[in-house]
């Protein structure tokens, strides 16, 4: 009984997928003749492309920037006052 039950299930997929399939298909288009891509437009004479030339990096430009990270101002000046009176003890 139940490998009936399976022969039945198989066919009824088998038949929607054979449904499904006939819903994909492409639709008939009507194309003008010699027009070979509807809806893009060429231009009348195309643009001249310009020579790629390689300029250097300059890397001068990113000096001032730093590593990102801001050095809090209080921390640091803590360090100093710290490392002036290590020095000057010894």
């Amino acid at each position: 009984m139940c490998f009936l039950l399976q022969i039945v299930m198989i066919h009824k997929e088998k038949v929607a997928r054979r449904e499904i399939g006939e819903l994909t298909t492409n639709k008939a288009t009507t194309r003008l003749p010699g027009v070979k891509h509807p809806g893009i437009i060429f231009p009348e004479k195309p643009e001249l492309q310009v020579k790629y030339v390689r300029k250097p990096i300059d890397y001068t430009v990113l000096d001032g920037i730093g590593h990102g990270v801001k050095a809090r101002t209080d921390y640091s000046s803590r360090c100093i006052k710290i490392l002036a009176t290590l020095i000057c003890t010894t």
